[in-house]
């Protein structure tokens, strides 16, 4: 890694002296003046001798974890917001409309959803070897391949919603329930209430993809992202195996 740094922060957020041709300069351990500082040869933490020593080192510590994570954290909790939000205006519709909410959400949408963010996380996997390999390149390719499996498990899954209230009504629920949680998997009328809210629902997660390919498209991952590339279609079947290995650990 270039100048001995690690690749986890900005270089205007670490400090400490660089490395010399010949050897390493001694360095000092982290201090409040130094709370982004993730520098080699260095121990973890400070000693602690007491209480002061402890409260300030787990402030250091917790700064640069929430440096890290609080940004992950944000999404997370914005991401799935968008079902609860839904649910609750749901709830004000009627308590068939809420019932059909709660078994799309709890039933079919978590099935499907733990299924693709199971094979998703494969990409997790793949990415990290290649940065640190510091095959920049490659995190495209492997961005490309999962698109495609994704795309083609998500055809797949298409029939569950297709045969939704079958479905429901086979594993016992009522048919007031099963067809109106069939509305709202097919979206079969475009009118406000149930439907409405699936719309509205649907188009929020569109959004979010939307933005993302905007992001990626716009030039600003540099090296990470070279254009699309029929390199994404070599090497899928590996890709799969460890998609489903990660689809069936997290489901």
């Amino acid at each position: 890694m270039e100048n001995g740094r690690q690749p986890l922060l900005s270089p205007r957020q670490v400090s400490g002296s660089s490395n010399e041709e010949g050897g390493r300069q001694p360095t000092q351990p982290p201090s409040s003046s130094t709370n982004f500082s993730f520098t080699p040869g260095t121990d973890d933490i400070a000693p602690i001798t007491g209480p002061q020593d402890f409260f300030r080192e787990f402030s250091v510590e917790a700064k640069k974890l929430w440096f890290l994570a609080g940004p992950a954290v944000f999404t997370f909790i914005c991401r799935y917001s968008l079902g609860a939000v839904t649910q609750v205006f749901v709830g004000h519709v009627g308590t068939l409309a809420l019932a059909a909410v709660s078994i799309e959400n709890s039933v079919i949408g978590g099935f499907s959803f733990g299924i693709m963010l199971g094979m998703g996380s494969a990409l997790e996997t793949l990415c990290g070897q290649a940065y640190g390999a510091g095959q920049l390149d490659m995190l495209g390719i492997y961005m490309q391949r999962s698109w495609i499996i994704l795309n083609a498990t998500a055809v797949i899954l298409c029939l569950l919603y297709v045969f939704g209230g079958q479905l429901l009504r086979l594993i016992g629920q009522t048919e007031e329930i099963s067809q109106a949680a069939g509305i709202w998997l097919l979206i079969l009328r475009l009118g406000w209430g149930l439907a409405g809210a699936a719309v509205v629902l649907n188009t929020s997660w569109w959004v979010i993809v939307v933005a993302q390919l905007i992001y990626i498209l716009s030039g600003t991952c540099g090296r990470a992202w070279t254009g699309f590339s029929w390199k994404a279609f070599q090497n899928l079947w590996e890709f799969v195996r460890l998609s489903l290995a990660s689809a069936v650990m997290l489901w």
